[in-house]
């Protein structure tokens, strides 16, 4: 038995409570003295909430993979049930709610899942859809980012009429369960082998849009870093020490010097007699 929910913030009535999604119960605390405040059943088959709990005004939705979904409202400190059904299993994402409407990804991984967006005051599906069928999302700019399980990675807008996909692209491998996080125009994705990648996001300036002398392309830029040409001094200073080692008769350079050297370019001497 385990309660994974992340605790939530909550006022009604101007009373502030911390919500803890358990095993068995929603439970509100005082976030001052850590008093409980009260608690509603929610068992599962397998005592086990995964997502947090979503709040909007009074109400507070709730979910659970093995149970359904419900919906609380809060009046004068008591709770009280207003529905309870089985038309949204959320196991791992908690979803987006957007006013009423709440978008987030229906039954439990790796079993029949589909995206769905879910009217959280009646209890009403608005559609659902099997692609993409499973993972998380977060919202930014009015829009929804949403990352699959299998790393496509998607931007739609937030429509209680229609799923419409703006963009997609395939941005990572492997199982992908962890949300996307977004900062300062950068999205940094995750997968189940802890593998990160992260992505810029917004359009291309323009002065990057093609290469330059100036300012090459960063495919061109990396390879350019990679390339290391010795510098002019110390290939002038390389040379003098060969031609004095030469007019002395002494050995030959060092071979570490003579590898960095490119083929031919000194002439290659007989060893010198016993």
């Amino acid at each position: 038995a385990a309660g994974y929910a992340s605790p939530t913030s909550f006022d009604s009535g101007g009373t502030a409570s911390v919500l803890i999604f358990a095993a068995k119960h929603l439970v509100a605390l005082d976030p001052q003295s850590g008093r409980e405040l009260w608690r509603q059943l929610w068992e599962t088959s397998w005592d086990t909430n995964n997502t947090d709990p979503l709040t909007y005004g009074d109400h507070i939705f709730i979910s659970s993979f093995s149970r359904g979904c419900g919906l609380l409202s809060v009046q004068n400190g008591k709770p009280s049930l207003i529905y309870t059904n089985g038309l949204m299993h959320s196991h791992l994402s908690p979803g987006i709610l957007v006013g009423e409407y709440l978008y987030a990804f229906n039954g439990e991984a790796k079993q029949e899942t589909d995206f769905r967006c879910f009217h959280m005051l009646t209890g009403e599906v608005k559609w659902s859809r099997k692609d993409p069928a499973f993972g998380s999302l977060i919202m930014a700019d009015g829009k929804l980012i949403v990352l699959s399980d299998k790393g496509e990675l998607l931007l739609a807008e937030a429509s209680p009429s229609a799923f419409t996909p703006l963009a997609r692209a395939k941005v990572l491998s492997g199982v992908c369960w962890t949300p996307p996080a977004l900062a300062d125009g950068r999205l940094f994705v995750r997968n189940a082998k802890g593998e990160v990648r992260c992505l810029a996001l917004g359009p291309v300036p323009l002065s990057r849009s093609w290469p330059s002398a100036t300012n090459p392309a960063p495919r061109i830029r990396r390879r350019l870093a990679r390339r290391r040409p010795t510098p002019r001094p110390f290939r002038r200073w390389l040379c003098a020490c060969h031609r004095r080692r030469r007019s002395s008769g002494r050995a030959q350079p060092q071979r570490n010097l003579r590898s960095r050297a490119r083929p031919g370019r000194y002439p290659r001497r007989s060893p010198p007699p016993p």
